[in-house]
């Protein structure tokens, strides 16, 4: 059960501020404005959904990128917001439960090698929900790496 020292901690402001990251294509992390200029996507919705079941006005407020919307909820100028978890924006914001988990598609060459991977990563490709820019990006890794080969990887 939430409690009102919860929702005050929670948003300090009496409003629920949900942060939303907009791009050109909607993904699990980002939103996209339709012909109305209306914000849609996963995570308007997940932080629609949570100021309803919190029962606290909604204050949506739109960045560019993740980077700003990790420095916003850093600062306690947005009160929720969804993004790609990584250490350094763990070092800076809390994270809740992970809503879900991507596999991505990355082109390896051999010969070098990544902190991240045990072969050298050339380009990511694209995830793998998103066929038409995967598409392209595997023809672009491939004009890169002729000679490579793919791996999929798993990320948080």
């Amino acid at each position: 059960m939430t409690t009102t020292d919860d929702l005050k901690q929670l948003a300090p402001t009496g409003k629920l501020r949900g942060g939303v990251v907009t791009a050109p294509a909607a993904s699990a992390f980002f939103a996209i404005r339709d012909g109305k200029g209306e914000l849609k996507g996963v995570t308007v919705d997940l932080i629609r959904s949570f100021s309803v079941a919190l029962k606290l006005p909604l204050a949506l407020q739109v960045y560019d990128n993740s980077g700003q919307v990790t420095d916003a909820v850093a600062k306690g100028e947005c009160d929720v917001a969804f993004m790609p978890q990584d250490a350094e924006r763990a070092k800076r914001v809390d994270f809740g439960p992970v809503y879900i988990s991507l596999k991505a598609l990355t082109w390896c060459r051999q010969g070098r090698r990544s902190k991240a991977s045990t072969r050298s990563i050339v380009r990511v490709a694209g995830s793998l929900p998103s066929p038409t820019p995967r598409r392209r990006a595997v023809r672009a890794a491939r004009r890169q790496a002729p000679t490579s080969r793919k791996s999929r990887a798993s990320s948080r």
